[in-house]
Order: C-alpha cells, then structure tokens, then sequence
C-alpha cells in the first residue's frame, strides 16, 4: 500500500489524482460492505472474524503510516490510530465478554473503550483544526457552532429525551444513552469546523472526515434503531459503517498529500462562500424544522428545547453577521489607506497631495504657506548602474530620512510622492526662505551618497494650486540647470 516515489525525488511521494483516490475510496467501501454481508449472519463465527480481522488490519496499516509520517503529523497520526484501536479493542473485550464469559451486564468493559475512542477522535480534530489555523478565525468557530447546536435541537428531541423519558433505566445506563448522543453531536461540528475553509491537504482531509461522518451515522443509527428495536435487521449495514471508520483512516495516512495535512491555512477573515451560507441556514432552519415536526405529531414536550436552541442559533447568527461586518469595515478602512498612499514609500500619494493642497489654499486665513518640488538627482543613471531594485531602495530610503528630518524641523509638513522619483512638500506656517531652509536640511541627510534638486515658492494668496506647483516646477529646473544638488526659492 505504500506510495511510489517520484523519479530522481528519493523520498517524495507521487501524488494520486482525484480518480485514483476516489477509486480507493469506492474499494474500502466494497470491502467493508462484503465482509459485512457476505460472510454469513452478523454476530456469526465467521462474520465476527472476518470483521475484527479486518479492522485489526486496518489498524496495524494506519500504525505503520502514523509511524512513517510522524514528523509531519506527529501527535495527529497518533490519536487517529489510537481512536481506531480503542474501537477494535471495545469490540474485541465485547466478543469476549458476551462468547467466552457469557456475560450481558450494560454497560461493562467495552463502553469504556467506546468512550476512549470518542475522546482520542474528538482529540486528533482540535489538533488538526489548531495546528492548520494560521490565526484565530471566530467566524469559522461560529460557523461550526451553528452547525452543531442545530443538530444539537434535533438529537435532544429525537433521541436524548427518549431515552430519559420513563425509560426505566438505571441512571449509569441514561448517562450512557445522553453522553454517545452528545459526543455525536461534538463529532459533527468538528467535521464542520475542518471543512471550513480547507485548502491545503484537501484529500486525506476530505478521508479523514469520511471517516468521522461514518462513525457518528453509525453510532446515530445504532442509537435510533435499538429505540426502534429494529437493530438486528440493520447490523451488518452499521457494522459497515464502523468498518468504515477504520479502513478510511489508515487511507488519510497513506495518501501522499497527507505530508500537507498539518499545513496552515488562511481563508481569509470572515469570507462567506456559497457552500457555506447554505450549511449555515440548512443548520439554522433545523431548530423551527423540528418544532414543526413536533406539532404535526402531536408532541409538544421538546418546545423549551427547540426554543432555547431556535434562541441561541439566532444569537450566534447575529454574531456571525456582526463579524461579517466588522470584516468588511475593516477591508474598507484598509483600502481608503491604501488609496491615500503610495505603496513604495508609504508616503503620500499625489491624489492626496493635491487634496491638501487644495484645502490649504482654500482656507486661506492668511498664515504663510509654501510648496515645493524636489527630484532626485541623476536617478535614471543610478537605476542603470544599480538596477531597479536599488532604485526602489533609494526611493524607500530617502522618503524615510526625509520624513524623519521633517518632523523635526517642520511638523506640519506634508511630503508626498508625486510620480517617479519626484517629491512634493507642502509646508504651512513657512515662508518661502524659512521653507527652503527646511528643504535644504532635507537634501543634507539624503542617503546613499545621493543629492536632490528642489524648487520652493510661497503663496501669495491669490495663486491656484496650479499656478503654484508649476512655479515650483520652474525653479526646480533652474536649481537643475544651475548644477543641482541645490534648493532655490
């Protein structure tokens, strides 16, 4: 059953193709059927046999893949076998109990092992689920609450309060019946919580919950057929989907991608898909659903639980939604930031330059006011000579000795880039002299041995901000031809 290895890549797995994998699946699913079916009467010699071998098998394959791929999985593998083996030892201390010591004392040994396999499931899903989050995602967890306080309604009413209802039953017994229900449920919203937002690992993920839906629709099956007292009609089909459970395992481990089910994943914060919104109200619509059923049934003792699930499933709807749009605020706010800025720099843009420079000129309440423009020196040459890369560095590190210098001499000016490698400066409280004295400062700690030209010119209360800019423009050419390296005003 191991994979083979790709040519002149010692150790790596060739990856199956979705056919490939789907086939597998199909196969582990005849198996399971035929031992089921075809070898006599469930519970007989032969059956029994055929049965535990198979899931002895089945467990021994997922230990030798758990053992093979512990660095990549670790505990992961470890708890899924685990649950596996807890399982075929329940059964195993059943035969024994009820074909060697004739015993038929509920519950015994056998539960305890039943149980032990629930926890160590429920345990290899937290793990998984927290060590493919790459963050926190408390939409995915809602999501997955939804799901399962919606199931949660219908098991109350359909099977937890037959089996508490004067049943007669001895208390540990009750327990027992109540507890398996509820771990169903703690199975589902797993399954859920896994499914969401799954990227990475997709086909030993999409086994590995094939394999949790197969244990909690046997065990919910169990559970409603022995209220229904039909169970030994139905055994050799959930003895099958228990089978199932085992054989879907060790697959998840043998898949070659399953090196990748541990990897992180990002859906990203709040992101609704059309297969999620439908989960999502399939799951609430299950609480008024049940509530309808009763009615049209002539049962109306499960309303308190309908309507505190009905109740929590719309607060959790709520919540989701508030989620959703905090998500949307916050994309919304990210995007106005970077519509007013420039993505190299982290300056200004030249959109919002002109924006401040229009309300400057606007409010006009006669304090002094200069523009300016300043280009770096040379700059196509010393892309040529160093490469783009470098040029960007320039631009990056120049705009932050600038800015530095700024808000140390002028804490009020605003500096943008304009285009290329041109800035803009806008400084009020300046005149044109005190400006340019500032942006000769400015050309003082330019970095990397490089110099800027630069034009400054005041306002002279009557000039519109293009008039302004292209007087600023004009001197700017004149400090170039001038010699550069200089700021004239």
């Amino acid at each position: 059953m191991a994979a083979q290895l790709l040519p002149g890549a010692p150790g790596r797995a060739r990856p199956w193709s979705t056919r490939t994998t789907v086939l597998a699946a199909l196969g582990c699913a005849l198996l399971a059927v035929l031992t089921a079916r075809a070898t006599g009467p469930a519970g007989g010699a032969l059956n029994t046999v055929a049965g535990e071998g198979l899931l002895l098998l089945a467990v021994a394959a997922g230990a030798v893949a758990a053992v093979r791929r512990r660095r990549s999985l670790g505990a992961v593998g470890g708890l899924l076998v685990g649950a596996s083996g807890a399982a075929l030892t329940g059964d195993l201390t059943w035969i024994v109990n009820t074909e060697v010591l004739h015993r038929e004392a509920y519950p015994d040994w056998p539960e305890a092992f039943y149980l032990l396999a629930y926890a160590l499931l429920l345990g290899a899903g937290a793990l998984l689920v927290r060590r493919r989050s790459a963050r926190r995602d408390p939409s995915a967890l809602i999501d997955a609450a939804v799901v399962t306080v919606g199931l949660a309604v219908v098991v109350q009413c359909f099977v937890v309060a037959d089996r508490l209802g004067g049943s007669g039953d001895p208390p540990v017994v009750q327990l027992l019946g109540v507890l398996y229900p509820a771990l169903d449920v703690l199975v589902l919203g797993l399954v859920a919580r896994l499914l969401i937002g799954a990227r990475s690992g997709r086909a030993p993920l999409v086994l590995l919950v094939l394999a949790m839906l197969s244990y909690l629709l046997g065990d919910l099956l169990f559970t409603g057929l022995v209220l229904a007292e039909s169970y030994e009609a139905w055994q050799p089909w959930i003895n099958a989907l228990y089978a199932l459970f085992n054989l879907f395992v060790p697959l998840a481990l043998w898949h070659p991608d399953a090196e990748r089910l541990c990897e992180r994943t990002d859906a990203g914060p709040g992101r609704l898909g059309a297969g999620r919104a439908v989960a999502l109200a399939v799951a609430g619509l299950l609480a008024p659903a049940t509530l309808l059923t009763e009615h049209f049934t002539d049962g109306d003792e499960h309303v308190v639980a309908v309507a505190a699930g009905g109740a929590l499933l719309f607060a959790l709807t709520l919540l989701r939604m508030l989620l959703l749009v905090r998500a949307v605020e916050g994309q919304r706010a990210l995007l106005e930031v970077q519509a007013r800025t420039d993505a190299l720099t982290g300056l200004a843009n030249r959109r919002t330059y002109d924006h401040r420079l229009q309300r400057a000129l606007a409010a006009g309440d006669g304090a002094p006011l200069s523009a300016g423009l300043v280009d770096l020196d040379r700059f196509k040459q010393y892309n040529d000579t160093h490469g783009h890369a470098a040029g960007d560095e320039l631009l990056r590190a120049a705009a932050e000795a600038w800015s530095a210098e700024l808000a140390r001499s002028a804490p009020g000016a605003c500096l943008a880039r304009y285009g290329g490698e041109e800035f803009a400066l806008l400084l009020p409280g300046l005149d044109a002299q005190e400006a340019a004295d500032v942006v000769r400062r400015m050309l003082a700690v330019t970095p990397l041995g490089q110099s800027f030209s630069a034009g400054v010119v005041g306002w002279d209360g009557t000039a519109g901000a293009r008039e302004l800019l292209q007087r600023a423009d004009e001197r700017l050419y004149r400090a170039k031809a001038a010699g550069r390296a200089r700021v004239l005003a």
